[in-house]
């Protein structure tokens, strides 16, 4: 069918009711018609080829395109194909550009979403909480990462190399990164950050030395290395293998930052009689302050147990009936079932007794806003020096311990890994049957070795009372 399209035309042409499409060709531009099917009309061209099909292309739909704007893009199409142009692919290829732009735009929009904040929360998340277990030490470290990416102020100190000491020198103010895409952080501003966080005083000073932070910033920074090396990989899968990152936190090791923190050797000198009785006596002495606080601390020296699995025991990991304590979601996220030694046992007997019967923790302590003990606890530990004991930490009581058993020079390495929860990664591992008589055994012999030395260290006080009292 073929007449002069006009507007009055198109509007009189009927939908089709019978599914089936017609099409009405104009007698002024040869080539140039209408499709009417049942839901529109569209504006086509149908130019016929040398040796070929005709070619059809859609320009548009009417009431989207108008008569006038349609007859001349036909118009435009129709000498393009004499001309042997591919309209047809010219417009996929168009079509194409935009999807892509729109593409590009999406994953623009979706990568902006993808902060730092959020790659720390996935990787606290999936990671350290859902396949790791999520252990309080391993928390509380992603905790120090978030807080060294967030906005703060640095208080920098200045190295007086004449005098071997350091003093404060400019405050230095970090934005946050929280916030920013991820992609955006560069290896230099990293470098610059960090290079700030060597010289920046600690929020406690160690020992009342003024000297920068030794560990904190490295361990955050760490985290943030292996957040991205977590996130990488599983970028590149989810993106069928289109992005590749690198890790931008990686300069750091180019450029050898990271540094090896000094071994810890602080320790109980259990060697020496007069010292480690005096610590012992120490804690006695303090249990009339503060009873909790007193029996915490000799529990830790007499379990080998670190602060994270002790100061939040509760009462369903303990079975007195059998003297023996399960310690759950350790660091290397085992559980571990020690027995008893007689004072390990006489100290939780004592705290169950005098607990308020509605508390579950072990070590109840209403003063803390956890309602247990806090970990910090090196106000106790002060307050032993002040009673003449050396000062240590939760942590140099594990080592004590450790090195006490070594000296009896008796037992095997693993049935001691066992009780200071170290993992071990041989095949014999597997073939490991704990043997909770020798375990009980162990655990009893450092502690008859404890009480021999305090017992030396009192009877040589005694005889140098009687001897100045005579």
């Amino acid at each position: 069918m073929a007449e002069k399209l006009t507007l009055e035309l198109i509007k009189k042409l009927p939908l089709s009711t019978d599914g089936k499409q017609s099409i009405v060709m104009d007698t002024v531009t040869p080539g140039f018609g209408i499709r009417v099917g049942s839901q529109s009309k569209t504006f086509i061209v149908v130019k016929r080829m040398p040796h070929g099909t005709p070619k059809k292309v859609t320009l548009g739909k009417f009431g989207s395109l108008t008569l006038e704007a349609a007859r001349k893009l036909a118009q435009d199409f129709i000498s393009q194909l004499a001309h042997g142009v591919d309209v047809n692919q010219q417009k996929r290829a168009v079509k194409t550009e935009k999807r892509a732009i729109v593409e590009e735009q999406k994953k623009e929009e979706s990568n902006d979403k993808q902060t730092l904040q959020w790659l720390f929360d996935e990787y606290k998340n999936e990671q350290l909480i859902k396949n790791n277990g999520g252990s309080e030490g391993t928390l509380s470290s992603m905790g120090e990462c978030f807080k060294m990416m967030g906005a703060r102020q640095c208080q920098t100190l200045i190295y007086n190399e004449k005098k071997k000491t350091w003093s404060e020198g400019k405050l230095v103010n970090l934005e946050s990164w929280l916030d920013r895409p991820l992609r955006s952080i560069t290896t230099k501003e990293i470098l610059d950050r960090f290079e700030v966080m060597e010289i920046t005083r600690p929020k406690r000073l160690i020992g009342g030395v003024l000297k920068p932070m030794g560990r904190t910033h490295q361990i955050a920074y760490k985290f943030a290395m292996s957040a991205f090396e977590w996130f990488i990989p599983r970028n590149y899968h989810q993106t069928n293998k289109q992005e590749m990152l690198d890790n931008p936190f990686k300069i750091l090791t180019i450029y050898k930052k990271w540094k090896a923190v000094g071994v810890r050797t602080r320790v109980v000198d259990f060697t020496d009689v007069e010292v480690f009785g005096t610590w012992w006596n120490a804690i006695l002495d303090y249990r009339a302050v503060n009873e909790v606080a007193a029996d915490y601390m000799q529990y830790s020296i007499l379990q080998a147990g670190r602060s994270i699995e002790m100061v939040n025991m509760t009462w369903d990991m303990v079975n007195l009936k059998k003297r023996q304590v399960t310690y759950e979601k350790t660091k290397n996220g085992d559980d571990y079932t020690m027995p008893l030694s007689d004072i390990a046992y006489e100290i939780l007997e004592r705290r169950r007794a005098k607990n308020p019967k509605s508390s579950n923790w072990v070590w109840d302590y209403p003063e803390s806003k956890t309602g247990h003990i806090p970990k910090d606890t090196k106000h106790h530990f002060h307050q032993l020096t002040e009673r003449g004991a050396v000062f240590v930490s939760t942590h140099d009581l594990k080592r004590t311990w450790a090195s006490a058993v070594a000296s009896l020079n008796k037992y095997g390495d693993r049935e001691i890994d066992y009780i200071l929860k170290h993992a071990r990664s041989d095949v014999g591992i597997h073939y490991f049957i704990k043997n909770e008589i020798l375990l009980k055994e162990i655990l009893q012999s450092v502690e008859n070795l404890f009480v021999g030395l305090v017992a030396k260290h009192n009877a040589s006080k005694n005889e140098v009372q009687e001897v100045s009292e005579a």
